[in-house]
């Protein structure tokens, strides 16, 4: 038997072969075939050697390490942390590429469950059981569901199946997921093994989730279902991923992504009730549908987004559940950021411009920041500043007829004027492109 990079911490670990568990511990029950890893601190989070050392000191035969490629096989239900008081980290991967190739459910358990813990999860004391995959500046981290079946195995963050046939999940509060320069998908990349847990889903329902350079993919059905950003309880950062093969990007919750990619979905963004999300600088291609809007109050906005035109339609239309059963009119706004230039009549830049823009449909919601002063270069803020001009192209709400909503186009007035320069003006402008150049020249 060896050991590989033993810690400290490895003497306080507790081997249990029943349903017992232990704090600072990694224990092992056989007849669930679940490992569950407690109580490791931020500064020495439990790793896969820490795993790998235990299954050799048990015997378990489950963990397997193919050292040519640093590829890690762990053929068991892998759960991480609990909501007894304790804090639990899990780190995968650093500076080197690392594999990890579940037969088995990963979860990353709440440390707060309703009807079950004393209180209000919201005035319950936080506790942090993570699991993070890869690091800001490290190397790529591989992590693949093996399934022989359909939704044999999946990730549940801040949730966790009831049975052993998996056909339910119970959902708790607490539970973070942070992944940076990784893969999550199946091991084998067809509609007949793709992943999923009850549903078919994958549970995102923690409190904090960060996803950045990170691609999701080859789910059976949503990507990313619990996930929202409301802070402060719920927090999520989703900038630089991917998101690709499977019913849906993103559904429900409040959403902020940045930079990200949607293609190969059946629906990029999904309403099933509450959907209200912000998108910026994202790409939408090769989608069924780019979104679905038909029970929520509110919508989706895209900013500077590229959108190509779905492979089949787009879903707008009143829908109603035993649930939700007032009719709603969500719609689909689409803006973009805009830079004015201003130019002299010799066409020099004109710095200390006034410059005003104005929606020729009077709607005082359709542009933000639309009074500005240029700077040296004759130009308004551009890209990263804080206070660039932002205009609204197009609004898509939907109405009684299905999949025929109203589509309104905004048009704009673009006025600049500068002491002993004159003024200047463009009508009928259409933000059509992200971050265009208006052109304005003065005259007196």
């Amino acid at each position: 038997m060896t050991f590989r990079n033993l810690t400290p911490i490895l003497a306080v670990f507790i081997l249990a072969l029943s349903r017992s568990s232990a704090h600072a511990a990694i224990t092992y029950d056989a007849e669930l075939n679940r490992a569950w890893v407690k109580d490791f601190p931020a500064d020495l989070p439990c790793t896969l050697d820490n795993l790998l050392n235990m299954d050799e000191a048990g015997g378990w035969g489950k963990v397997i390490l193919d050292e040519a490629t640093n590829t890690y096989t762990i053929a068991l239900d892998l759960w991480i942390g609990d909501h007894d008081g304790t804090e639990t980290y899990f780190q995968v991967g650093g500076e080197r590429e690392v594999t990890v190739v579940m037969k088995g459910d990963l979860v990353v358990h709440p440390f707060f469950i309703r009807e079950v813990d004393e209180g209000l999860y919201y005035r319950a004391p936080r506790k942090i059981n993570r699991l993070t995959l890869g690091s800001p500046k490290g190397a790529k981290v591989t992590l693949k569901f093996d399934c022989e079946k359909k939704n044999q195995y999946s990730l549940f963050v801040g949730s966790f199946p009831t049975d052993k046939r998996k056909k339910m999940e119970r959902r708790g509060y607490g539970g973070e997921l942070f992944a940076y320069n990784a893969l999550i998908t199946a091991a084998t990349q067809d509609k007949a093994r793709t992943w999923g847990g009850p549903g078919g889903m994958v549970y995102l329902c923690g409190n904090r989730t960060t996803l950045h350079n990170t691609t999701l993919s080859w789910a059976t059905k949503s990507l990313t279902y619990g996930m929202q950003n409301s802070p402060p309880l719920y927090i999520a950062d989703v900038r630089n991923c991917v998101f690709e093969h499977a019913l849906s990007g993103l559904i429900n919750g409040k959403q902020l992504v940045r930079d990200s990619v949607f293609r190969h979905l059946d629906i990029a963004v999904m309403d099933y009730g509450s959907i209200n999300a912000k998108l910026i600088g994202c790409t939408f291609e090769n989608n069924k549908a780019n979104w679905e809007l038909k029970y929520t109050k509110w919508g989706t906005t895209c900013i500077d987004c590229e959108v190509s035109p779905p492979l089949d339609k787009d879903i707008f239309r009143t829908a109603t559940t035993a649930t939700i059963k007032t009719v709603r009119y969500p719609k689909l706004t689409l803006q973009r950021h805009v830079i004015v230039e201003v130019v002299g009549a010799d066409g020099k830049p004109v710095e200390g411009a006034d410059v005003r823009v104005t929606c020729d449909r009077k709607d005082p919601t359709a542009g933000l920041n639309t009074s500005q002063k240029t700077g040296a270069d004759g130009r308004t803020p551009g890209r990263d500043a804080e206070k660039a001009i932002l205009l609204t192209d197009t609004v898509k709400q939907v109405t009684d007829t299905p999949n025929e909503p109203d589509v309104r186009e905004y048009s704009y007035t673009v006025e600049a004027s500068a002491p002993d320069q004159g003024k200047g003006r463009v009508e009928g402008y259409r933000p059509t492109g992200n971050w265009a150049v208006v052109r304005v020249k003065l005259e007196k």
